[in-house]
């Protein structure tokens, strides 16, 4: 093993930022699981390494040493000892037994703050959500400076059983279609955690929040032109698609057309 093999602090950090960026340690505290030590193998130098590149070896382990890494517990083995070598002793693995030792080592104390808080407050005001929370906590810390206006809009879509509405319609506090379509993906998960089964169409894509979850979608419209010469009152008209279920009256012939230009330029 040649030295840039030997796992550095720096490894570790980078290890354990892996880890916490997954969730899975916010998870657990939420969801009241006790705290599990995390162990990182390291990797160093053999004892033919320490006979070859002493001074190498002897940086490395220093670079271990306890008081460097405070927030760490490290375990150490001796090697060495046969055939007249000397002995020495190596760190071979590290330790952290807490999250707070994990979250100061990381400086994600402030995140880990932030997700309790948003935890904490929304298991009062809307304790359906917490167990979302609790599964997906890195989504709820990227949409922690929104999160109180989407946990209303859920609450709305969750209390709103009236007649169907559009999606401008929604009638919460700083919540704009803007926002809704800004959202949409975090809004999907939560409503299909949040809203009763009978209330979602899930044959309609998550991203098709009207469709999904009840509300009125934008009716889409044909174009008409009467051929006839005189063409009548109107040269065009627009209906909903919905509403031409039968030809206009008096029509014998109707033709078809997709593209705009032929459509347009028949005689």
């Amino acid at each position: 093993m040649t030295t840039r093999h030997w796992t550095s602090p720096e490894d570790v950090i980078e290890s354990l930022r892996r880890k916490w960026n997954s969730g899975r340690y916010l998870a657990a505290a939420a969801q009241g699981h006790p705290f599990e030590p995390i162990s990182v193998p390291l990797k160093g130098p053999t004892s033919t390494d320490v006979n070859r590149h002493y001074s190498k070896a002897l940086e490395w382990a220093q670079s271990w040493a306890a008081h460097h890494h405070p927030h760490m517990r490290i375990q150490t083995k001796t090697i060495g000892g046969h055939n007249n070598t000397p002995t020495n002793t190596i760190p071979i693995r590290i330790w952290v037994d807490t999250l707070h030792q994990l979250v100061t080592l990381l400086q994600t104390t402030a995140e880990a703050d932030l997700f309790h808080a948003l935890h904490a407050a929304t298991a009062t005001s809307d304790p359906a959500l917490t167990a979302w929370m609790a599964a997906h906590p890195m989504k709820v810390l990227k949409a922690a400076p929104h999160w109180q206006r989407l946990i209303d809009t859920v609450a709305w879509f969750r209390n709103h059983i009236a007649a169907p509405v559009y999606l401008r319609q929604i009638d919460v506090p700083g919540v704009d279609t803007k926002f809704i379509e800004a959202h949409q993906g975090i809004l999907g998960e939560l409503l299909d955690h949040s809203l009763p089964a009978d209330r979602i169409h899930r044959e309609a894509p998550k991203n098709d929040l009207a469709a999904r979850y009840g509300l009125l979608s934008k009716p889409s419209y044909v174009r008409l032109r009467h051929l006839d010469d005189p063409p009548g009152p109107y040269s065009e008209l627009t209906v909903r698609t919905t509403e031409l279920t039968t030809a206009p009256p008096g029509t014998h012939t109707v033709i078809v057309l997709e593209n705009e230009i032929t459509y347009l330029s028949l005689p």
